[in-house]
């Protein structure tokens, strides 16, 4: 019998339209984002890559799903993807993670924006690449980054927006 709580609180920002090219470069899609911090970069442009092609235009929404109270556990990995599907969405690729950074970079200030990424079934680890940023209160100049955040998939990161795309009628 379980008796874990999985009642969650759901939070959305969007929707936002997003001018997808799927032929660039993931190199060039990381240098037009500005995210600095190139050692996160490299890491990312050398390990994800979209089986995608041309040009499309898609409907995001980012959605966070908090534990509704505190003794409720945070989703985890399939069941965010469970939940993304019954509000016909996927999650967002790469490619369109990083387009959504540099379309729409002040969305990414203050909260943390991801996907999942590859996975290690055996060590039940995950890899999510994702984007952030934030401004110091006695400063104009704001800081962008992307970088790859690991967990092992069992309650995901409460404090995350995922970023989805709306799945076309006839997916």
């Amino acid at each position: 019998m379980d008796c874990m709580s999985y009642n969650y609180r759901l939070m959305t920002a969007g929707p936002f339209t997003l001018n997808v090219n799927y032929d660039e470069p993931i190199e060039k899609l990381i240098k037009d984002g500005n995210y600095g911090r190139d050692w996160f970069n490299d890491e990312i442009a050398a390990n994800y890559a979209t089986s995608k092609a041309g040009q499309d235009e898609l409907e995001v929404k980012l959605f966070s799903f908090r534990p509704a109270t505190r003794w409720d556990y945070a989703l985890d990995h399939d069941q965010i993807l469970n939940e993304l599907d019954k509000l016909g969405y996927r999650l967002a690729d790469i490619y369109e993670l990083l387009l959504f950074g540099a379309q729409y970079p002040d969305t990414q200030i203050g909260r943390s924006i991801c996907i999942f990424g590859e996975s290690i079934p055996e060590e039940h680890r995950y890899f999510a690449p994702t984007l952030g940023g934030y401004k110091e209160w006695n400063s104009e100049e704001i800081e962008r980054r992307l970088y790859v955040g690991h967990w092992d998939g069992s309650g995901c990161y409460v404090c995350y927006y995922y970023l989805a795309v709306r799945k076309s009628p006839e997916a």
